[in-house]
């Protein structure tokens, strides 16, 4: 069968395939993008197949490899070495050691490509770790080979990266014993009908080919069978009326999620929408989990604003996240997607933030110099008791009443140390590290006397570990006297406390000024503060096998309320 249109320019009779091995296991700072496959230690040598058939043996095949090596050699620099073979071409990896600071690069990355002409069908891919004290990941193989254009199978995708070019008619020319049928992807995506239909040893076909073309070539002998997953609601997300307030929440947390937006609808007549992830998928991904689902969701209100007014205000994501978006297991708190940073390497430059879902002007998203557009904030809950008392805490923050009775209570148990109403209204502290050539201390007075000069009603509180004195303990360095100090804040209370310094998950500063026990120990339940942290990890919400002590004490004592910045 022969289907032309003008004369052929190009005669294809092979074409370009690919293979690739990716298997995305392991995330060495659980934090970013950046995941990897199979580790060399133990193990120092892996072969990887890939099969081609009907390969043409007289074209080359290109291989790609690319590792995360890891070579720990402290106040020295050292290579690990790495081989690659298939058939008769090999290369070569040398990747320089890092140091095994908290501030170097975990791993180091690499990648090598070379080419060979094929032996077989089969092209087998080794690659050998060759310095015994090194590890190493493998990242991804990527393979290409050029075939002869004879159907194999009962199904075969196939384009040719020759044919581009413009004043190009590529004629393709593929050999079939059977009844076959031959999509043309770009015209699926325009049309769902059949692009060509043969029975012929031979089919041949024309394209205009400005731009890589691909095609789809099936028998019909047997079809994938779509999987049952279940049944979804009718819903019209599109339809919605512009919103003020749109809270996405994981169906376990919905009853509250609810509750509050009815709160802010009648003490802040905001204009409220309550919706899950997965109803945002069926409408905005395909299904599919996305994050930019939510985002462009979002979108859908800002972009269709008349005006300014009409746009929406706030965000709130009711749900836990996790550095593992891709996959679901027990014990994941992925309730809503999170947006990661590239970076999977090196723990100052890789980052969990929220900033996306309000980054919704059409040319932001790459977090460059993009101003986010609407206040969006999370409760990263995990259970329905946090969101009942995540709930519960604002209300009890933002009521203009008092249930008196309930206060009386909390100080007579012991829950509460103070009336919600007092001087601690009018404070505002700044506490500011060690460390660094004053560096954290420094800044931190830049921004008390910014506050105490453009501000007349405040007073202002600090608490600079250099201003006390520095003990030694078995377990390290500490502050007691500062320590005491930020207690008797924290329960006496203050409008903003401000932290600028070191910080890890379990705690702030190297000396432990504030600790999970000094969180689940605070009886502040009636003087609530809002908590701005300038430090590293405090707000690490995003891995399941770790509560940080900024969550712990969001969601188990119930004490404070905290914003990273």
């Amino acid at each position: 069968m022969l289907v032309l249109c003008n004369p052929a320019t190009l005669q294809l009779f092979t074409f370009d395939d690919y293979a690739i091995h990716e298997t995305e296991s392991v995330n060495f700072i659980k934090s970013g993008r950046q995941w990897f496959g199979e580790l060399f230690d133990n193990i120092s040598s892996y072969n990887f197949s890939f099969s081609f058939p009907n390969i043409v043996t007289s074209s080359p095949v290109k291989v790609k490899v690319a590792l995360a090596s890891r070579l720990v050699q402290s106040g020295s620099s050292s290579n690990a070495s790495y081989s690659i073979t298939s058939g008769s071409g090999s290369s070569s990896l040398s990747i320089p050691s890092v140091d095994g600071s908290v501030y170097s690069d975990y791993a180091r990355i690499a990648s090598t490509c070379y080419t060979y002409n094929p032996a077989s069908s089969v092209v087998t891919v080794n690659v050998t770790k060759q310095t015994a004290n090194a590890q190493a990941w493998l990242d991804y193989i990527v393979v290409n080979a050029r075939r002869n254009l004879i159907m194999s199978g009962s199904q075969m995708h196939f384009r040719d990266a020759h044919s581009i070019g413009a004043g190009n008619v590529a004629q393709y020319n593929l050999a079939s014993n059977s009844f076959i049928q031959v999509w043309d992807f770009e015209m699926l995506q325009m049309y769902p009908i059949k692009f060509f239909q043969f029975l012929e040893p031979t089919i041949s076909f024309q394209c205009l080919p400005i731009q890589l073309k691909e095609y789809f070539g099936f028998s019909g002998a047997s079809y994938l069978s779509p999987s049952k997953l279940g049944k979804n609601r009718n819903q019209d997300l599109h339809g919605i009326a512009q919103k003020d307030y749109i809270i996405v929440t994981h169906p376990d947390f919905y009853d509250e999620a609810v509750r509050l937006a009815l709160y802010h609808e009648n003490a802040d007549t905001l204009s409220t929408v309550v919706v899950t992830p997965q109803q945002i998928y069926n409408e905005f991904s395909s299904g599919s989990r996305d994050i930019s689902a939510i985002r462009n969701f979002v979108k859908m209100f800002y972009d269709r604003a008349a005006t300014a007014s009409e746009r929406p205000k706030y965000l709130l994501l009711m749900g836990d996240g996790s550095f593992e978006n891709k996959k679901n297991y027990l014990g994941n708190t992925n309730f809503i997607p999170t947006y990661q940073s590239y970076n999977s390497t090196i723990l100052t430059q890789s980052y969990v933030s929220d900033d996306y879902f309000g980054l919704l002007d059409d040319d932001e998203g790459l977090f460059g110099s993009d101003a986010v557009d609407i206040g969006v904030g999370r409760f990263p809950v995990k259970s329905k008791s946090e969101a009942v008392a995540c709930v519960n805490k604002v209300l009890d923050y933002t009521r203009t009443g008092f249930d008196y009775t309930a206060i009386s209570n909390a100080c007579t148990s012991g829950l509460a140390s103070s009336s919600p109403f007092g001087d601690w209204r009018n404070v505002i502290t700044f506490v500011g590290d060690d460390e660094d050539g004053g560096l954290h201390q420094k800044d931190a007075d830049k921004l008390a006397t910014l506050v105490d000069t453009s501000y007349n009603n405040y007073n202002i509180d600090k608490i600079y570990l250099d201003a006390f004195v520095q003990e030694s303990t078995p377990g390290g360095q500490r502050f007691p006297a500062a320590k005491e100090a930020i207690n008797k804040r924290m329960e006496k209370g203050c409008l903003i406390w401000n932290y600028t310094g070191h910080g890890g998950e379990l705690g702030l500063a190297h000396e432990r000024v504030v600790e999970v026990a000094d969180v689940n120990n605070w009886t502040n339940i009636n003087n609530l503060l809002l908590v701005f942290t300038a430090t590293c990890e405090f707000t690490h919400y995003d891995d399941p096998e770790r509560t940080s002590a900024r969550r712990d004490g969001v969601f188990k004592s119930l004490r404070w309320w905290n914003c990273n910045v």
